[in-house]
């Protein structure tokens, strides 16, 4: 037995002088402080209502003191809800449009259920009839409601609700429609009304193809195309994309007075990205207090040497590679003989093939789990889970709090939370396999090489992901289309995770950590079916 090269170099413990954590602590506090309230302000020119039509949520968002002459219904993509359009719907707002967003069946706080995809799995012409009745009970409830006439409403969509917009507003002869890199849907010269199709430069290739085809079936009516330098999840939050929309509801609904604030979007993002750089800073710094009152011992855990040791980040990502392939190689065949993937019950989704995959793989970090370190103290490994599971609260519930009041629905309903509960002791020993093999057991733990060894075996999952999506045609497209926002979640849970690991010295607190994360991601991110 020998320890673990991270315990060999014991560096600097936060002991006895928590004064400047202290001063940082305060100035994060402040900082996170005052970027809410710099939201708030900025939402202060703004009303805010939520009500539901049906079993639909739906919220309203309009200029606060005046009389909107023009209506937007926004209408989200496959994986998100409605809060991922909340920061487009504050701009058309504050524009002086009064806007209304949807959660569509099986997202956010919808309790239906998602259309059944075709076997093919996400294409650019899927159906999706539950998602465009939803969207009309929607419409027709704001004519009856509120008397918004379909001749001052604006439709718009983005990505799978580009292709439910197009649909609502053929049926409800609206004022004009947005694609914002819509599902292919029949059009026709002025069928629906006014059609402006945007993809971003960075986009999915079928849903590209989709628009152009649609353009061109347009043509003889008023119809634009237009592209623009961004990636398909980042369109409603690009300025130009937003000048757009209110340029061309401007023409289509006469005397509709849209004009955007000053610098409105630029303070938006910037408050909001502020907002996380000071929460992800006080995580930091929480994990300094934390091992500051716990006196972590660096010998405390102590492990064997395994022929893991000598392994570089170029094996770990081979070694990966044959993880991935070999699980959605077994979930093909599952899918195959018509057999439910092993974690489908959670209705999941997406979610269901990828905890599936976790689940799986897990298989192949056995090695590492057998040589897992021993303890010397349990009651100290106990204080340092009790610690990671602490921090985890204050990710899920202050920062996914923050991302749910503004940019994203992660907050952990009572269902996602029994869903958290069913995950975490299924992707426990993923998480602590992951550990260990990418850095007790990696060259130089505490060096770079430790996140080029997490990088790598994550990326060698996410190859055999495309790999079961396009090349066996059973696996997931849309987590090949999440590729972005799933390696983002991904990088952050390794930050955490790895300044938990420099504070406790532990890799039993850094898996707790890292699992309560992975299922909050699992049961929040996507849609039930």
């Amino acid at each position: 037995m020998t320890a673990s090269s991270d315990s060999i170099t014991p560096g600097r413990l936060p002991r006895g002088v928590p004064g400047r954590t202290l001063a940082l602590f305060l100035v994060f506090v402040a900082g996170a402080a005052g970027s809410v309230w710099g939201l708030a302000h900025l939402r202060g020119r703004l009303a805010f209502e939520s009500f539901r039509v049906e079993e639909i949520p739906v919220e309203r968002v309009r200029p606060e003191g005046r009389e909107p002459r023009i209506h937007f219904l926004l209408l989200h993509g496959y994986g998100a809800n409605r809060r991922h359009l909340l920061h487009l719907a504050e701009v058309l707002a504050a524009a002086g449009g009064d806007v209304f967003l949807m959660d569509l069946p099986g997202r956010g706080d919808h309790s239906g259920r998602v259309t059944p995809r075709p076997p093919g799995g996400f294409t650019a012409i899927m159906r999706t009839p539950r998602e465009a009745g939803a969207a009309l009970a929607v419409a027709r409830h704001l004519e009856k409601q509120f008397g918004i006439r379909p001749e001052r409403l604006v439709v718009v969509g983005h990505s799978l609700g580009g292709g439910v917009a197009l649909d609502v507003a053929r049926q409800m002869k609206a004022a004009a429609v947005v694609s914002l890199a819509g599902l292919e849907r029949r059009v026709a010269p002025g069928d629906p009304p006014n059609p402006l199709f945007i993809t971003a430069r960075l986009e999915i290739p079928d849903l590209r193809r989709a628009a152009d085809r649609m353009h061109a079936r347009a043509q003889g009516g008023r119809v634009a195309r237009l592209e623009f330098l961004a990636t398909h999840s980042s369109l409603p939050f690009h300025p130009s994309v937003q000048r757009t929309i209110v340029n061309w509801a401007s023409r289509a609904v006469p005397g509709a007075g849209l004009s955007l604030p000053p610098r409105f979007n630029e303070w938006l993002l910037a408050l909001e990205a502020a907002g996380l750089f000071f929460l992800a800073g006080l995580f930091l710094l929480l994990t300094g207090l934390a091992g500051w009152a716990l006196q972590p011992e660096p010998l405390g855990e102590v492990a064997p040497e395994t022929r893991f040791t000598s392994w570089s980040p170029l094996h770990l990502f081979g070694y990966g590679l044959l993880a991935g392939g070999a699980g959605v190689s077994a979930l093909h065949l599952l899918r195959f003989f018509a057999v439910p993937y092993p974690l489908a019950f959670l209705r999941l989704d997406g979610g269901g093939y990828l905890a599936s995959l976790l689940l799986l793989s897990t298989l192949w970090l056995l090695p590492a789990l057998r040589q897992r370190p021993w303890v010397r103290s349990r009651r100290e490994v106990a204080a340092k889970t009790g610690a990671a599971v602490l921090l985890a609260v204050y990710v899920i519930f202050a920062g996914g709090g923050f991302v749910t009041w503004q940019l994203f629905d992660l907050w952990p309903t009572f269902g996602r939370f029994g869903k958290m509960l069913v995950l975490v002791p299924i992707l426990l020993p993923f998480a602590l396999g992951e550990e260990l093999l990418g850095r007790t057991y990696a060259k130089a733990p505490r060096s770079p090489s430790a996140f080029d060894a997490f990088l790598a075996w994550r990326l060698a999952l996410f190859a055999g992901i495309v790999y079961g999506a396009l090349v066996l045609g059973s696996g997931e497209q849309m987590l090949v289309v999440m590729a972005i926002p799933l390696l983002g979640l991904s990088l952050l849970e390794y930050f955490f995770a790895a300044a938990l690991y420099r504070t406790l010295w532990s890799a039993y607190a850094g898996a707790v950590l890292k699992t309560l994360l992975l299922a909050w991601i699992l049961a929040t991110l996507f849609p039930l079916q």
